[in-house]
């Protein structure tokens, strides 16, 4: 197995990103038209999008959606009803309920 090698993103790269999430192209389906991994991706959207405040399709956990999910989930909601109350994925839910859960909030 050999290594990636690290480089910077190009001008072009960071456009293309940009075009293809807004066209809803997935992280994987990028990482492959790129020629990044996936993680790659991942990092050059929350970082560099986020930073030239370029819209997400899907925005970060506010507050308000946070206090929500905690109230839906101590009320033995399963995450099916919780994902479509909060405009979110399964998965999404799943994921925060774990982090809220190590940070003790749950």
């Amino acid at each position: 197995m050999t290594a990636i090698k690290w480089s910077r993103w190009s001008g072009w790269e960071i456009n293309k990103l940009i075009e293809m999430r807004e066209a809803g192209l997935s992280v994987p389906e990028i990482a492959e038209v790129l020629g990044r991994t996936i993680y790659g991706v991942n990092r050059a959207i929350r970082t560099r999008l986020e930073l030239e405040d370029i819209q997400l399709k899907t925005p970060r956990w506010s507050d308000e959606h946070t206090a929500q999910l905690i109230s839906m989930y101590r009320e033995k909601r399963c995450h099916k009803l919780i994902a479509q109350s909060l405009n979110r994925t399964s998965i999404a839910v799943g994921n925060r309920i774990r982090y809220l859960k190590i940070l003790g909030k749950i």
